[in-house]
């Protein structure tokens, strides 16, 4: 049977082997992970105490056995845990550009006037 994965709250926690991280701890761990030069080297850091790379792969496709306990559940739950890259884009609007006028100068008056006399 094909799991269904859904987004858990940042309070849910979650167990494997015997590490045990509340979501929004392993959240702030990865994107402080991500920000170093070696970022997919750095997230396995992060969890590689606890699962070996081929558990850490597994992570990453189908998922990898665990517990949660989920806010004002009354008890661990049997489950699995997978991570997911989340690409997110947000077009911006070409901005028009400003219209470049010269600046009024003090003579302009005085031009305007010897104009007007010719």
């Amino acid at each position: 049977m094909e799991e269904q994965f859904t987004n858990c709250s940042d309070d849910t926690v979650v167990s494997w082997k015997e590490t045990t991280f509340k979501v929004s701890l392993l959240k702030k761990k990865i994107r402080e992970a991500l920000s170093v030069d070696k970022p997919l080297g750095a997230v396995y850091e992060v969890i590689r105490y606890s699962i070996d790379h081929s558990s850490y792969k597994q992570m990453l496709s189908e998922g990898i056995d665990c517990e949660i306990l989920e806010p004002g559940a009354k008890g661990w739950q049997k489950g699995k845990m997978r991570l997911q890259v989340n690409v997110e884009v947000a077009p911006i609007p070409d901005k028009p550009e400003p219209e470049t006028t010269e600046p009024e100068s003090p003579l302009d008056d005085l031009r305007q006037k010897l104009r007007d006399e010719t």
